[in-house]
């Protein structure tokens, strides 16, 4: 696989366009239990007794990988 040398900022801030472009791209999923006993019928969890609920990543998570790797692979 060849590597590519890209320019970026040092740093994401909503003055240079990336908060914008990045708000709710990262998403995780957690476990919730269902209220529904595991009923077959369920339509939020089909059954199984749980489901997972999608939760945006913190902006302040974001900057701060984002500075870990400015830290680590700048120069």
């Amino acid at each position: 696989m060849e590597t590519k040398t890209v320019m970026m900022p040092r740093e994401l801030t909503a003055e240079n366009g990336v908060k914008a472009a990045m708000m709710g791209e990262f998403i995780i999923k957690f476990p919730i239990r269902c209220d529904c006993e595991e009923d077959e019928d369920c339509s939020v969890c089909g059954g199984t007794g749980e489901y997972m609920q999608p939760v945006n990543v913190p902006w302040t998570t974001i900057k701060e990988i984002y500075a870990a790797a400015v830290k680590h692979l700048g120069c």
